[in-house]
């Protein structure tokens, strides 16, 4: 029986010490990742200034047949 419970005493405490190292190989990689994602954010532009055409100006109007 104290076999046994060692047994599984050491599959918890390998299986623990593989998740720890796992965690601390990944989570810098994933630190990186997300700061890099934040920090290149696309820019939105605030505004645009938008003029009326003044088309009456440049505005032709022909009737068929008519030559402009």
């Amino acid at each position: 029986m104290k076999d046994q419970t060692s047994g599984h005493a050491l599959y918890f405490v390998i299986g623990f010490l593989c998740v720890s190292l796992v965690i601390t190989l990944i989570l810098p990689v994933v630190r990186t990742l997300l700061n890099d994602v934040v920090s290149k954010k696309p820019t939105i532009p605030t505004s645009m200034i938008v003029e009326p055409v003044k088309y009456e100006e440049r505005l032709t109007i022909t009737m068929p047949g008519q030559t402009a």
